[in-house]
């Protein structure tokens, strides 16, 4: 048989040149593990992955005119190479996909090699390009009352929250303070949820707070990750979540197009923070159907032992 991989890039996350290897197999004896030896084996690649990070499904459209179907068992092999022998077709079109798994799980590397940022062994966010035209937004006066009482809240929570030391959960309790106050700002059309599920075609979990819009619980603008220390699972995460709310949003736009006509980019943006340092992403779809990312930490870091009201304020701003 002439088995034909191809890598699921654009919705299973791995980014490869399509190859072809002669695979001398009886139909009867074949197994899962055969087929997955001889891939580990003709293709370096997957060096980069275990066999557990990886799904297969057959393509063959000849054989079975319906969806990839997975193959995840020796019958499974079996069954294909019987059909493929039945229609006289000696070639195995195989998908393989990165295995969904939890967006914790993923390492920032591994973000970057499957998405294409970086093949370096020690990432950082620099490999991105920078977003670097956050403003700070002028406020009104209705913006303003909103910041006061912002300020008020922090002052009073750094007072009885041990910062220096905190868990991920006393840090959320700050962190949330400043998304609530922004998100405030646009009550009418926006509200701000904790723990929103994802799942998507890289990775499941849940955001620690997502801004939703009120006219679709379904549309998605914002996520945050809350993390204690280590920023670039922060980033692996966040990127992924990211990812999974632009294609939810890609396909609604896609089932409520009736003209066909040119629309504007989608934007997703991200957030994410220990509470004293922040970081702020973008995800952008582009008109192509590409989708481009951009990161920068911002300069602004709390002190909440010396924290003012300006601190504050330049970080709500941004927001």
């Amino acid at each position: 048989f002439e088995v034909v991989i191809t890598p699921n890039g654009a919705n299973g996350g791995l980014v490869a040149e399509e190859i072809k290897i002669s695979w001398l197999v009886n139909e009867k004896t074949a197994t899962l593990d055969d087929l997955w030896a001889i891939i580990f084996q003709k293709w370096s690649f997957c060096s980069d992955y275990k066999q557990s990070d990886l799904k297969m499904v057959l393509k063959n459209k000849e054989s079975r005119p319906t969806a990839p179907i997975p193959l995840s068992s020796n019958e499974d092999v079996r069954r294909s190479l019987r059909d493929a022998i039945q229609l006289k077709n000696n070639k195995l079109s195989i998908g393989l996909e990165i295995a969904p798994k939890s967006f914790a799980k993923w390492s920032f590397k591994d973000v970057c090699r499957s998405f294409g940022f970086s093949s370096v062994d020690e990432p950082g966010i620099d490999v991105l390009p920078p977003f670097d035209d956050i403003q700070q937004t002028q406020l009104d006066p209705y913006q303003t009352e909103i910041l006061d009482d912002l300020i008020k809240d922090i002052l009073m929570k750094k007072e009885v929250l041990e910062l220096n030391s905190a868990n991920e959960a006393t840090k959320s309790h700050m962190v949330f303070s400043y998304l609530a106050a922004a998100t405030y700002v646009f009550k009418k059309d926006l509200y701000l949820a904790s723990q929103q599920h994802l799942t998507g075609s890289r990775g499941k979990g849940s955001t620690d707070f997502s801004v939703i819009s009120r006219r679709d619980k379904y549309l998605t603008l914002g996520v945050t990750e809350v993390k204690k220390e280590n920023f670039n699972q922060g980033y692996a995460q966040n990127i992924l979540q990211l990812e999974t709310t632009m294609k939810s949003r890609k396909r609604r736009r896609e089932m409520d197009d009736v003209d066909g006509g040119e629309e504007e980019p989608l934007k997703t943006f991200g957030i994410v923070t220990d509470s004293e340092r922040w970081a702020f992403l973008e995800c952008k779809l582009h008109t192509s159907g590409k989708m481009g990312y951009r990161a920068s930490m911002l300069p602004d870091k709390i002190n909440y032992d010396k924290c003012n009201e300006e601190d504050i304020k330049s970080i709500f701003r941004k927001i």
